[in-house]
């Protein structure tokens, strides 16, 4: 149950912010930004969620819970 639960989120956060990244990147050809439109916008969310979904999937404290329910 657990496996499936970290599989779900990870897999929701990694597809979340490629599409964020993806929206962020149009948005950035259209103009400058300053640091807090950077903050804002999907491009930064994008690139958060992305990295958020990995660690959620190659954490130290994630695998051996993932190990242990696979076995």
């Amino acid at each position: 149950m657990l496996l499936a639960i970290v599989l779900i989120v990870s897999r929701i956060l990694f597809i979340g912010g490629c599409y964020l990244l993806a929206l962020g990147t149009s948005l950035v050809v259209k103009g400058s930004a300053n640091p807090k439109e950077i903050l804002a916008s999907p491009l930064f969310w994008g690139l958060f969620m992305i990295l958020g979904g990995l660690c959620l999937i190659f954490s130290p404290w994630v695998l051996p819970a993932l190990r242990q329910a696979l076995s």
